[in-house]
């Protein structure tokens, strides 16, 4: 079996372009990634290409862990010095509350 990069990365835009062309027929099924990019693509967003969103799944696919794990400590280290803005916080994610949770 050939694993190398260009193989294994040849695979992959593969299995997305099934991917992206499966759920533009199930348009709006749930509430995630792909489904938010293919929205945006459906209003004419000029980046949201179907090579544009391949290409934001896989760099989410490569750099969300280091990343989130880069950020997040310091994100709940501040939080717990803060009590009451920690109280908020876990209010609005009780409560589905993305714009008050970003805050």
């Amino acid at each position: 079996m050939d694993n190398s990069a260009p193989t294994v990365a040849k695979k992959l835009h593969a299995w997305l372009d099934e991917i992206i062309a499966r759920r533009k027929t199930q348009a709006g099924s749930t509430d995630d990634v792909l489904n938010r990019c293919l929205a945006l693509q459906a209003a004419g967003l000029a980046a949201m290409d179907d090579v544009s969103i391949q290409n934001n799944l896989i760099g989410l696919l490569a750099d969300a862990i280091p990343t989130t794990s880069k950020c997040c400590p310091p994100a709940l280290d501040e939080l717990l010095k803060r009590p009451t803005e920690l109280a908020q916080a876990q209010e609005a994610a009780r409560n589905n509350n993305d714009t008050l949770l970003s805050r």
